[in-house]
């Protein structure tokens, strides 16, 4: 019976910590996908400069002289200010997350090999173990993002931006199985790997939950979903090559994969991805030429969403992926 006990408090340990891993992935998606889409995939949606102003004078001067079903007016559709709001508030529940489930993870760590915490276990902890320092970097990067977030764009900015993600990340992989096999290549191809996820996940993400998908918004829509389209091919052609490298490295035979708590993990994170390529596949080539020939915006916005879901679960099965040890 003890033994039994123990066993289930383990389980819920392991359990909480899966749940804490993924929810950091949550909040990190939330926080560089917003980034990500404000800067570089959606400018035109999510900031009021010259391209949103030429829109606007555009839609104006149609309107003008008469519209149709198909025409955007300036009072159907969402202004950019809106938008940068959503992206704004996005950026911060996602730092939120990233600081809070950062704390959590430690004091979770802390419990699990001790069986205790106070403030300054904690602290020594926080500041004497890679663990712990990677943390209160990646905690500093998550509030400098999200005041960045509320902050004009410029090419500075954006630079600042670019460097603080990759180090964010980068306080990840320095914690990830990988870098347990060593500096150099396996740590490389884990923050590379990382990198392409969450600006896949980041941008499909908001596409997805952004207010953006009124048949009056096509004006504004249809160069965003280029560049997440195209944004996605590249993703996943980075994926899959690091995916095989670091699945190799950390599965030394065939078998482990369903021998062993981690290849099993993978195999379900490997059969939720190869179902979101089929579909992320199916957007590309049907949805988005349907869409961008003047079909209507509710399928594809549709189609998008439940990517999004099964994106959010491939999330979850990386934290979980996270908390095995691998067999090798």
């Amino acid at each position: 019976m003890a033994d039994s006990h123990g066993g289930d408090v383990l389980s819920l340990v392991a359990l909480i910590d899966a749940c804490i891993k993924g929810g950091l992935l949550l909040g990190t998606v939330a926080l560089l996908g917003s980034a990500l889409f404000r800067r570089w995939v959606a400018p035109e949606l999510a900031s009021g400069g010259p391209s949103s102003g030429n829109a606007h004078r555009a839609i104006n001067a149609v309107s003008s002289v008469g519209t149709t079903a198909d025409t955007p007016t300036a009072s159907s559709t969402h202004s950019p200010a809106s938008i940068a709001r959503g992206l704004r508030g996005w950026a911060w529940v996602g730092a939120c997350l990233v600081v809070v489930l950062s704390g959590l993870n430690l004091t979770n760590t802390l419990l699990e090999a001790l069986g205790y915490v106070d403030g300054s276990l904690f602290a020594d902890y926080l500041f004497t173990t890679t663990h712990g320092r990677a943390s209160a970097v990646r905690a500093l990067l998550a509030v400098l993002l999200a005041v960045l977030a509320l902050l004009p764009t410029g090419r500075l900015s954006d630079v600042v931006v670019a460097v603080a993600s990759v180090l964010m990340l980068g306080t990840f992989s320095i914690l990830s199985h990988s870098a347990a096999s060593g500096a150099g290549l396996p740590l490389l191809a884990d923050l590379v790997h990382a990198t392409a996820a969450v600006a896949w996940v980041g941008a499909i993400m908001l596409s997805a939950t952004l207010p953006v998908w009124h048949a009056r918004d096509r004006v504004w829509l249809a160069p965003a979903l280029r560049r997440t389209s195209g944004l996605g091919l590249i993703a996943v052609i980075v994926l899959a090559a690091t995916g095989v490298f670091l699945s190799v490295l950390h599965i030394p035979a065939p078998d482990a994969l369903v021998a062993t708590p981690y290849g099993q993990s993978l195999l379900f994170k490997v059969a939720v991805v190869l179902t979101l390529i089929g579909l992320a596949a199916f957007n590309r080539f049907q949805m988005l030429p349907d869409f961008l020939s003047g079909h209507d915006t509710a399928s594809l916005a549709r189609a998008m969403r439940v990517e999004s879901v099964l994106l959010l679960v491939v999330l979850a099965a990386t934290g979980l992926l996270t908390t095995s040890p691998p067999p090798g």
